[in-house]
């Protein structure tokens, strides 16, 4: 996946509901991160549950589902347009 914004959100835009995707944060910009977030508080996309209850301890997997928190490499799915 390409690191910058433009190229994040033209992808972003490809997907349909139900879609998922790999993001490796640690190979992105700042912006990307940022819009990441954004998109996790607006309820927009979601990490899979399955990858955040196996990487990481109980106590941080709200503060992953609500943004707080992006991971350096986990799969999220497109749950709304």
């Amino acid at each position: 996946m390409l690191g910058g914004i433009r190229e994040f959100k033209n992808f972003y835009k490809s997907l349909v509901v139900g879609d998922s995707f790999y993001l490796n944060a640690l190979g992105v910009k700042k912006n990307v991160i940022d819009y990441v977030r954004t998109l996790i508080q607006t309820g927009r996309i979601t990490p899979i549950k399955e990858e955040v209850e196996k990487i990481f301890t109980q106590d941080c997997h709200d503060r992953i589902y609500n943004g707080e928190i992006i991971a350096p490499s986990i799969t999220y799915k497109k749950i709304k347009a």
